[in-house]
């Protein structure tokens, strides 16, 4: 048994000089013959590939491209901590490399086998922290997994339909409202639970809108105020040649008076256009500070969210690491007994010569 597994790091320092070398067709093949379930360490070899994947990613992006329909049928390992593990491992490629991801999606969630599904959903959550998706069919058969027979994949469904529902929640509840007219009752409770955590994401983008529409307002009143200033001048050049002309034709005291009563009206209407931009500028402020307010209210609502998502990704790596540590103390165990059992045959065997002789 020992044997075997030495094989293993063996075999995948070969494939990571293929890869530092750039021979990446042969270290595809490489990796191919390491995955072979032939291998009797089948298990051991994943264990160590899934450690190295992110090296592996990023040193030779275009190997993990070939081998990914390979990668993606781990997703039925009965193994729950490995194939945990597994999925873990594909995060940082979901977020670099989604477009090599995605294409499986639709065919793996129509798989049997639970595991399955429910890793692809995983999946698709990671993708969704760096793409926005949009594909109907891909959205509709993820509500499918709503009426799932397994309870950790409809959970994982409503996980993923939430992530999605951050970057496009107006399109995703006519989908889920839509699925939702010929549906049971319990179907339609597990999509009111996604409906619901889409109203806050869905009012910070009607907010958003409304902050859109107040900055055009605004601009339209700047020029409309830079157009009353552009009168005002015009009015005063007006109001000079008016003057001018006044002496030059030595015009009675009634006229000026006269004059100078319409210039102060029209001084008044200008104060009072003024004071009216500058109510509206203050109206402005006060809703973009309101705005900002909800804004933060809901950042701080996601920062918790992904708070908690942290502390459950830190509880999957501490049960992994007790899990291995019990497999190691299981094994100590039962080679120490398996020393006494040799010892004790040792020395019966000693005790029988001396007797003899």
């Amino acid at each position: 048994m020992s044997n075997e597994i030495s094989v293993a790091p063996t075999a995948m320092e070969k494939i990571l000089e293929l890869i530092e070398e750039e021979k990446f067709q042969s270290a595809v093949e490489a990796i191919y013959e390491y995955l072979s379930i032939e291998h009797k360490d089948y298990i051991n070899r994943l264990e160590i590939l899934i450690e190295k994947l992110s090296h592996i990613a990023k040193k030779g992006a275009v190997v993990i491209r070939t081998i990914i329909p390979k990668l993606l049928k781990n997703l039925e390992i009965k193994d729950d901590v490995l194939r945990y593990a597994f999925v873990l491992a594909l995060k940082p490629i979901c977020e670099m490399e989604y477009e090599i991801i995605l294409p499986f999606a639709k065919e793996l969630l129509k798989s049997e086998d639970p595991n399955v599904k429910e890793g692809m959903l995983q999946l698709i959550n990671f993708i969704t922290n760096v793409y926005k998706i949009e594909d109907e069919d891909l959205i509709k058969l993820i509500l499918e997994k709503l009426s799932d027979e397994q309870e950790f994949v409809h959970t994982k469904a409503v996980q993923a339909l939430k992530s999605i529902g951050k970057n496009s929640p107006i399109n995703l509840e006519e989908l889920i409202l839509e699925s939702c007219k010929q549906a049971d009752d319990n179907f339609k409770e597990k999509c009111d639970n996604v409906l619901k955590s889409l109203t806050s994401v869905k009012d910070l983008e009607e907010k958003e809108i409304e902050k859109r529409e107040l900055a055009v307002k605004e601009k339209k009143l700047e020029e409309r105020e830079i157009e009353i200033k552009k009168e005002e001048l015009e009015f005063k050049e007006k109001e000079l040649e008016d003057k001018e002309k006044a002496l030059k034709d030595k015009v009675t005291d009634e006229e000026l008076e006269h004059k100078e009563k319409i210039l102060a009206d029209k001084e008044r209407e200008l104060k009072e256009k003024e004071l009216e931009l500058k109510e509206k500028e203050l109206e402005v402020e006060e809703k973009e500070k309101q705005l900002e307010e909800k804004s933060l209210e809901v950042k701080e609502e996601l920062l918790e969210k992904k708070k908690e998502l942290v502390e459950k990704e830190k509880e999957l790596s501490q049960a992994e690491l007790e899990l291995k540590e019990k497999e190691l103390k299981e094994k100590e165990l039962d080679i120490r007994e398996k020393e006494k059992q040799r010892i004790k045959k040792t020395l019966k065997r000693v005790e029988k010569k001396q007797k003899k002789n």
